[in-house]
């Protein structure tokens, strides 16, 4: 009011007042402007039980892009949606066929859409709606098209894999789990190339690749009671095999096959027997009959017809195949179980592991042992007795696997821990821990002074006092058994399978964590060369300046410096490269190609870097091939990948391009002019041109006709 306004103007003004009134203006407000009911529509042609399923879902993702004012949503559902803001016009709304949307990124222009689909816990394996499969994919909203697509082994224990292979050359690992899918891994990328998820309906327990078939056909064994083959060149499933007797279903827990790739050994868990068959025809042949127990292991020998299994009846068998009824050549007996077999690359050797954590040793033309067994069971760890599942007397290893050379033998099982022996001086080289998930029981080693005896641990002790903590959780009251919220038992981890890469530089394992491949080729880090105290980044701009580019890329390598390598070697001209290679040492070029494979995927001048490599390989090619393959492995597989990679870039732009100037030369009626001078320069309705050049310097496109396209 006027009579307010009168008052406060014959007040002095107060200073504070006034700063902060002029911090309350410069305040931002953010207020609604509009309020959106962001609900799946329903579809008319929809069932109720999809109709029923939109209208629960709900918002579980959202990423908004200002720049373009694009707005996505992701459903619990599987469903996703786009918005253009701030009307909230709805643009598209799609399913994913996967589990909930668990996030989502927009890229900076807002061309590419990211979708991280998790597993849907509630999800049902008996229903169509099975939705246990992680999965992370790009989307190209505008073109409708999946620029990558990629899933994952879920976090189920029906996705748990517990068998892994590595194909003949070690481009591919495959690995089945016990939802009965198969995934093929590229080694060189990490993503996956094939998956089948509808042939077995059983936990698929063994896989390998078959041998001397180009490494392309796979063999599964599951419980179901088949054995199938799939061929990785026509994606599918081209041969099963199954019992010959009507209304017997053996549970294949084990598979191998010899070393022609023309037959297959399987052992059963109810049956206790070994069955034979013909992968090139595909008919069964035999079984073999002598375990009082579930076959826990089968083994071809690398250079003969011998066949070692083993079972839980404590016995270790060798079988001369193709010998008719005295075909069993010798029979081993233990006082433990016997869990897995492996031979040596040689077939002179082969190694089996038993129940009480022991690797033994035998000689396969006499069955006789090789020195004293490797005694595992401390290799495994132990731990503090929580559960019955985590006892110690329970760590044994589920799986054994020679290197390429035999020198090595690699070995896991019921433990945290990857044992990496040395297999003739049977002394432990590496033991790795596969994770710290404290989820987990059996992560760490529990060792207490105080509870120790003198003759070792008093385990009824240990299991009284952890009953008897005081730490432990209050249950409910009334409640004595059976409470829900009282977690007695967590999951513990395991190693299912490993199996070494034909290359000796990684192995992959199957575990509770997911398929894990370690691998020696890593890149390198910070590391000064040969580095003298007068290099330093002013001596070689000092280089550079004076066009000295042998010294300043020398003293580049010798500091090691990625930025001021990029820096000298793109001011290196055409005609000096070579003469500048020919004057580096093997060391310098070996570490002139490293920084060669980090660039590559992150230049613009990708022609330039390839005829550096071309010339580094033409001038010192044949000295790196003799230097010893830990030093020039790493470098040439990392090449090797990431030129593969801009290989598939650049055929995936250019059939973009193709199919483009095709949908455009179907589409276009009129003449294509320039946008300088709008003059006419070609008709795709025409099929002769004069061969003249357009106003930016390109070539002439040349028609025929009306269906074909300008080139």
């Amino acid at each position: 009011s006027g009579k307010e306004d009168e008052e406060n103007n014959s007040e002095e003004p107060d200073p504070e007042k006034r700063t902060k009134e002029k911090k309350r203006k410069k305040e931002l407000r953010y207020y609604r402007s509009a309020k959106h009911y962001l609900k799946l529509p329903v579809e008319p042609e929809e069932t109720p039980a999809e109709k029923a399923r939109r209208s629960s879902a709900y918002i579980t993702a959202s990423d908004y892009n200002s720049s373009v004012n694009l707005m996505v949503l992701g459903y619990n559902t599987g469903h996703y949606s786009l918005f253009e803001m701030p009307s909230a016009t709805l643009i598209y709304d799609l399913d994913s066929n996967s589990g909930l949307i668990s996030s989502i990124s927009i890229n900076r222009t807002g061309d590419w859409i990211a979708f991280g689909s998790s597993v849907d816990p509630e999800a049902d394996l008996k229903t169509g709606e099975n939705k246990t499969s992680s999965r992370l994919f790009v989307w190209e909203w505008q073109s409708k098209s999946h620029v990558l697509d990629q899933y994952g082994s879920g976090a189920t224990m029906s996705n748990m894999h517990e068998c892994v292979s590595y194909s003949l050359d070690g481009t591919h690992v495959v690995s089945g789990n016990l939802a009965g899918k198969i995934k093929v891994w590229s080694g060189l990328t990490g993503e996956t190339v094939a998956s089948f998820g509808d042939e077995h309906v059983g936990p698929i327990k063994a896989i390998k690749f078959a041998p001397n078939k180009s490494g392309k056909v796979i063999v599964s064994a599951s419980l179901d009671g088949t054995l199938r083959a799939y061929d990785l060149n026509k994606f599918k499933n081209f041969r099963t095999f199954q019992s010959s007797v009507p209304d017997r279903c053996p549970e294949f827990v084990c598979l191998d096959i010899d070393s022609t790739g023309e037959f297959i050994a399987a052992g059963t868990y109810n049956y206790f027997e070994i069955y034979l068959y013909s992968l090139q025809t595909g008919k069964f042949l035999e079984y073999l009959t002598g375990h009082e127990g579930p076959v826990s292991g089968v083994a071809f020998s690398p250079v003969s017809n011998l066949l070692v299994s083993t079972s839980w009846d404590q016995t270790v068998r060798i079988w001369s195949l193709f010998e008719g009824s005295k075909c069993m050549r010798d029979t081993i007996t233990f006082s433990n179980e016997v869990i897995t077999v492996a031979f040596r690359p040689d077939g002179n050797e082969f190694v089996v592991s038993l129940r009480n954590g022991q690797i033994t040793f035998f000689n396969v033309h006499n069955a006789a042992q090789i020195g004293a067994p490797i005694e595992g069971a401390g290799d495994l760890g132990t731990t503090q007795l929580i559960t019955e599942a985590s006892r110690d007397s329970k760590k044994f290893f589920l799986t054994l696997s020679y290197s390429a050379d035999g020198s090595y033998l690699i070995a896991g099982g019921n433990s945290n821990y990857i044992c990496i022996y040395h297999a003739q001086e049977k002394l432990l080289v590496k033991k790795i821990a596969i994770t710290f998930n404290m989820s987990f029981d059996g992560i760490f080693d529990y060792v207490s002074n105080r509870r120790r005896k003198e003759f070792g641990y008093n385990l009824e002790l240990l299991e009284q006092r952890q009953e008897e903590r005081t730490d432990r959780p209050i249950r409910l009251p009334g409640v004595r058994k059976g409470d829900l919220g009282d977690r007695q038992a967590k999951p513990v981890i395991a190693v299912c399978q490993m199996v070494f890469s034909p290359t000796m530089r990684s192995f992959a394992a199957a575990t509770t964590e997911g398929v894990l491949v370690y691998s020696l080729d890593v890149s390198r880090h910070f590391d000064p060369y040969r580095l003298a105290v007068d290099v330093d980044p002013d001596s070689i701009k000092r280089a550079l300046k004076s066009k000295d580019f042998g010294t300043a890329l020398t003293q580049t390598i010798q500091l090691n410096d990625k930025r001021l390598f990029l820096k000298v070697i793109e001011s290196i001209p055409l005609d000096e490269m070579e003469s500048i290679t020919a004057s580096l040492e093997i060391d310098y070029v070996r570490r002139v190609l490293d920084f060669m494979a980090d660039i590559l995927p992150q230049t613009r001048h990708l022609e330039y870097y390839l005829l550096w490599i071309k010339v580094l390989l033409y001038k010192h090619g044949m000295t790196l091939k003799n230097m010893p393959s830990r030093d020039v492995t790493p470098t040439v597989r990392a090449l090797h990948q990431n030129m593969h990679r801009l290989l598939m870039d650049i055929k995936q732009n250019s059939d973009y391009s193709k199919y483009s100037l095709e949908y455009l030369t179907k589409t276009t009626r009129g003449p294509i002019t320039t946008n300088d001078d709008d003059e006419t320069l070609m008709d795709c309705n025409r099929t002769d041109l004069d061969n003249t050049e357009l106003s930016t310097g390109a070539p002439s496109m040349l028609v025929n006709g009306d269906d074909e396209m300008c080139e």
